[in-house]
């Protein structure tokens, strides 16, 4: 007995002596320095994680002694394990020994190891030191000199309340408590505490001699995770299994066991004692101290361990594939076999390495198999590491190539071009516009009350964008100052609750790989706002106008036609390899029931909630192009703010996405009204104008000029044509159509009308000559009611919806 159990026992000696306890009961109330001795571990309230250190390369399983300083094995005392010996392992700098005629199976020490007389190794030895022998030894393995690394990746983090009622049997008391938080735990001589399959946190935990602890194993193992103290010394009864019992200390109090124990004990911040039984002990134990006492036999039993973050989820790796000549991409997937939905955050058991740990990877991992789930880049020569619970996958150059067509696809969708730049300029001249914050600050308060957490926190995703809009603009650019402000500004935006969301949405359209392109093709032909030629003209330099600006660039064409293209061809899988984010802001609106505010707002409209998530179509594909999955989160953040602006500049469009907005998958042709309706089957989906108010003539009434092609979205069109009430025109066709009223700016036309496209356009036609939209050329005023047959006013013409 060394001097550590001396204190303890003279102490334990003490309180009872000094509580005048009797044969049959309690001592008195215990001592301040006893119950301080008793709970002191973890703070309650707070976090506490439990490591469960293993040899590297082994399994809890492979063990069945482990100390992390020290490793005893007394006089005549074995290890079993099967119809063999159970290795035992040392994995800290203190001594291992071995008392006379000790046997074990496999031994490994980072520290000295001491062999007395007499000592059988049935198996080999890994020292990290010397090794000492005394006479008669025997060693049946190989001896290898090296240090045993240590794989402390299996945790577990709970927490324990910072009050909890207390159980306290007397003798002759019993006690059946369902799985909960409990205070401290003391059961006397007699009494009998019944445990059943779940999980206890208990503030310490002694059983007493004669003492019965019941354990009902039938629906499964039962974890006991003790605060403070530990102290073993009543029977313990199993039914329903074998073993199956996991008992983590967290205390740094020395842990005994006076009476046969069988199941999995972890205390690594303790001594842990094995008092000499002749019945032994069965199970695997660790601790920081760990000594088996004399002439005792301790017999391994499969380890009870904790669920482990990421169990059943294991990384895949698809293929690689060169972008340029000093960059690669891989393809990383997983399997997930627990059948259901597994949520993981970034962090230890979901990460990349090296560089940032989290690179808007999957964060909800949904059941089957996803062999396309994200794509990151890495420099060439170098390798990247996919780490999900315990398992790992490594990209390289050596790893299978990605074949031609998904190779372009992704060299498509995540390399840096003119356009994604000029995009990206714009946006963060946006973010950057005074006028932006104000307004959402704006947004903020007004909607007091009636703002959701969703709302709030997108908003707030939006002022976090526009305090680093510095950030934001060409990587290579930044300063060192502002290098180093990046973790900081990423850590917030990934914390951000909405952020999140729209993370874990997109994550889950994983799921159904197949239709995710026809969503995607469906949300574009949806989302896109029309060109409008009536009198919206924005204060010069406001976001209002900024926004207009970005609206009118052949980038934003662009894009969203790479993307279509990707997603009708045959590696519209690609797509799922986008951040969460990313497909998120392909999802219908109406998978946000209620984002709308009750009462007015300071846009009159849906303001940035609804348009958040429309504008990440555009954010997204900004940063789905510059800097590859980080940048796709970044720009989905800032385009979901900034759809506000889009929402707001055209009420029909937030008209639109607030109604119908879902994918249907179809297979006939525009006469396919079956499954569409009033749309038309285009590309596998159902896609129409909806509620959008139908322009049945081109500025002057004659239909579309020189038989131009009819078109609901700009992509309908060739390239350098946009769709102009419906027409696929360009400029200089509208400039056309104007001989006496073209223009350059707002200047050359009459008071109320504006400059678009080369032509002056007013409230009532060209240059408010007159209204010519069918079914009657008629003039309003603001309602709509004012044009009756089913005309709605707009641009102050009456026309039928």
């Amino acid at each position: 007995m060394n001097s550590r159990q001396l204190l303890r026992g003279s102490l334990l000696a003490a309180a009872t002596f000094a509580g005048g306890c009797s044969p049959d009961h309690r001592p008195a109330p215990a001592t301040a320095l006893e119950v301080a001795a008793l709970t002191s571990g973890c703070t309650a309230g707070q976090p506490c994680t439990l490591t469960i250190p293993v040899p590297q390369g082994l399994t809890p399983q492979a063990v069945v002694l482990t100390g992390t300083s020290q490793l005893k094995i007394d006089d005549g005392s074995t290890v079993l394990a099967g119809s063999g010996f159970g290795t035992v392992a040392n994995l800290g700098g203190g001594s291992t020994s071995t008392g006379v005629a000790a046997r074990v199976g496999n031994l490994l020490s980072n520290g000295p190891i001491s062999l007395a007389s007499n000592t059988q190794v049935n198996g080999s030895i890994t020292a990290g030191s010397t090794i000492t022998q005394q006479t008669g030894v025997v060693i049946t393995g190989t001896i290898t000199h090296k240090q045993t690394a240590t794989d402390s990746s299996r945790q577990v983090t709970v927490t324990f309340p910072t009050s909890a009622p207390p159980i306290n049997l007397q003798p002759g008391q019993s006690q059946s408590p369902l799985p909960g938080s409990f205070g401290s735990v003391i059961v006397n001589r007699t009494a009998t505490l019944s445990l059943s399959s779940g999980t206890y946190l208990f503030a310490s935990f002694d059983t007493e001699p004669g003492a019965n602890l019941r354990l009902d194993e039938t629906a499964g193992p039962i974890f006991i995770y003790v605060q403070g103290a530990l102290l073993h010394k009543g029977t313990e009864i199993q039914t329903g299994g074998d073993g199956n019992l996991f008992v983590g200390v967290f205390g740094s109090q020395a842990v005994s066991l006076q009476s046969p124990f069988r199941g999995t004990l972890v205390a690594p911040n303790a001594e842990v004692d094995l008092t000499s039984q002749s019945a032994g002990f069965a199970g695997r134990f660790i601790g920081a101290n760990v000594e088996l006492f004399p002439h005792t036999t301790v017999t391994a039993l499969s380890a009870v361990i904790p669920p482990q973050p990421g169990d059943g989820v294991s990384p895949t790796l698809k293929c690689v594939t060169q972008l340029d000549a000093t960059t690669m991409g891989a393809v990383f997937g997983y399997t997930n076999t627990t059948g259901a939905n597994v949520t993981l955050g970034a962090g230890p058991h979901n990460l990349f390495s090296p560089g940032d740990a989290d690179r808007g990877q999957p964060i909800l991992f949904v059941p089957g198999t996803v062999p396309i789930a994200t794509f990151q880049t890495f420099a060439s020569g170098t390798t990247l590491r996919y780490t999900i619970g315990q398992q790992s996958v490594t990209a390289s150059a050596s790893a299978a190539t990605c074949p031609a067509a998904l190779s372009s696809a992704l060299a498509q969708l995540f390399t840096d071009d003119v356009d994604s730049r000029q995009l990206r300029q714009q946006a963060v001249a946006i973010v950057a516009n005074p006028n932006f914050s104000a307004w959402l600050n704006a947004v903020k308060s007004n909607g007091a009350g009636k703002l959701t957490p969703f709302e709030s926190a997108i908003l707030d995703a939006g002022l976090l964008s526009a305090a680093n809009a510095d950030l934001l603009g060409d990587p290579a650019g930044l300063t060192a100052a502002q290098k180093a402000r990046i973790p900081a500004f990423r850590a917030a935006l990934f914390a951000n609750a909405a952020v999140t969301q729209l993370r874990l949405n997109g994550d889950a359209l994983r799921g159904a790989p197949a239709a995710a392109p026809c969503q995607i093709v469906a949300t574009i032909d949806g989302q896109q706002p029309r060109r409008t030629f009536g009198p919206l003209a924005p204060q010069p330099g406001s976001v209002n106008a900024q926004v207009q600006a970005t609206g009118q660039l052949a980038a934003i064409e662009n894009m969203q036609r790479t993307v279509a293209a990707v997603a009708n061809g045959a590696q519209s899988a690609a797509l799922l390899a986008a951040p969460g984010l990313y497909l998120e802001a392909y999802q219908p609106i109406t998978s946000f029931p209620g984002i709308q505010l009750s009462g007015a707002v300071p846009t009159g409209l849906l303001s940035a909630i609804a348009g958040a998530v429309v504008g990440a179509v555009i954010g997204a594909a900004i940063g789905a192009k510059v800097g590859g999955p980080y940048g796709a989160l970044i720009g989905g953040a800032i385009g979901a703010v900034v759809g506000g602006f889009t929402c707001g500049a055209d009420p029909d469009f937030c008209e639109k996405i607030i109604g119908d907005d879902s994918c249907n998958a179809c297979s006939g042709g525009a006469s396919d009204t079956v499954t569409c309706g009033d749309d038309s089957c285009v590309d596998g989906c159902c896609s129409g104008v909806g509620g959008f108010m139908m322009m049945r003539s081109f500025l002057t009434g004659a239909g579309c000029p020189g038989g131009s092609a009819t078109c609901q979205r700009d992509f309908d069109c060739g390239a350098g044509l946009f769709c102009v009430q419906q027409c696929c025109v360009d400029p200089q066709t509208i400039a056309g159509l104007c001989p006496n009223d073209g223009c350059s700016s707002d200047n050359d036309c009459v008071s109320g009308n504006h400059c678009r496209f080369g032509c002056c356009v007013g409230p009532c036609g060209v240059n408010g000559t007159a209204c010519t939209e069918d079914p009657a050329p008629a003039m309003c005023g603001a309602p709509s009611a004012a044009c009756g047959g089913g005309a709605a006013c707009f641009e102050g013409c009456c026309v039928v919806q």
